[in-house]
């Protein structure tokens, strides 16, 4: 439920207290308003509002506290736009009302509402230093309001989880058919998984530990179909390491990321000595042709030798492929994790 001022909804500049005349005066207002449209609401900054709505409001405007709930609001610039949906830059004014549980419980739904929003945006954006901010300021919602914001965003984290295990090893071990690498490459750049790593361990340890383990299945279908893009799939597993929380998660990772740097190596040392065979070649081939002076001499002795048979076996030799873990640790349970 988006927040809406009283100043919003009657687009005139209403305090606290409020005179009783005003209130009458502007619920008369929009109620003649939403008569004349002839729909059975009016929808103001994005909130809707039927006939029950405008009168409820009103109703409660007429309460004193909630009269100072909507003022320390509108004193409070940055909290103001944030239940907006205006987003969060800088943390919020300091006020001893922010500790009253009865504020708390007024406010919530509408923290609710721009906290899930402004979530999803850093995501989408990539925001990590807004992420941080978010999860750094003391949350104005109950505590039942806060573990619903925390499911709903894990169960996002988890949503893109279930798309990686579909690239766990062959296809009847993976989850469904495997996607293009572009429609999983967004959620696996070191930006996306940075704006992971701000949420607090204390709360998204489980998911980071699961998101970490299946960033590992595309970063190696990677590895293995696309040699081109080998440094990517490394950068993968790397920030998969970085993400991880439980020290043996981190364990596994490394030994991953280990096993593809060492492949890789050994495909560099392949390709370099395919490359020095192929110029002594060109250059024997040069010198046989040109048959001038400046052609280089041997002698018989020193005549450039290559076993063949040795060359053969390395370009003959089956390409390196990194192996699938068979199954994550016993420990990983896949299902969204409810704070304590």
């Amino acid at each position: 439920m988006r927040y809406i001022s009283p100043s919003q909804l009657t687009q005139e500049a209403l305090s606290a207290p409020y005179d009783r005349k005003v209130l009458q005066r502007e619920k008369k207002k929009l109620l003649a308003e939403l008569e004349l449209s002839e729909e059975e609401g009016l929808t103001i900054k994005g909130r809707h509002f039927s006939r029950n709505d405008i009168l409820a409001y009103f109703d409660e405007l007429e309460n004193p506290a909630v009269a100072d709930y909507h003022a320390a609001v509108e004193a409070d610039p940055p909290l103001l736009a944030f239940l907006q949906g205006e987003g969060l830059e800088i943390r919020f004014a300091s006020n001893p009302l922010y500790d009253d549980p009865a504020f708390v419980a007024w406010l919530s739904p509408f923290y609710f509402t721009s906290f899930i929003d402004f979530a999803a945006d850093c995501f989408q954006h990539w925001n990590e230093y807004g992420m941080y901010t978010l999860m750094a300021t003391p949350p104005l919602m109950t505590r039942e309001d806060q573990d619903r914001a925390y499911r709903r965003i894990a169960a996002g984290l988890y949503k893109n989880i279930e798309l990686f295990r579909r690239y766990h090893g062959n296809a009847g071990k993976s989850t469904g058919p495997r996607l293009p690498f572009d429609q999983v490459t967004p959620f696996l750049g070191h930006a996306y998984v940075q704006v992971i790593r701000a949420l607090p361990d204390d709360h998204f340890a489980q998911v980071k530990d699961e998101y970490a383990f299946a960033m590992q299945h595309p970063a190696i279908a990677m590895f293995n179909q696309q040699t081109s893009n080998r440094s990517v799939a490394e950068a993968w597993v790397q920030d998969a390491h970085e993400l991880a929380v439980s020290s043996h998660i981190r364990a596994q990772v490394a030994a991953k990321l280990a096993e593809l740097q060492k492949l890789q190596r050994k495909r560099t040392y392949r390709l370099s000595f395919f490359a020095l065979w192929v110029v002594i070649v060109i250059i024997r081939a040069l010198a046989y042709t040109t048959g001038t002076d400046t052609s280089p001499k041997y002698a018989p002795s020193e005549e450039i030798h290559v076993d063949t048979a040795v060359m053969n076996a390395v370009l003959k030799k089956p390409p390196f492929i990194v192996k699938h873990d068979s199954t994550p640790p016993d420990t990983l349970l896949y299902k969204a994790h409810t704070p304590r």
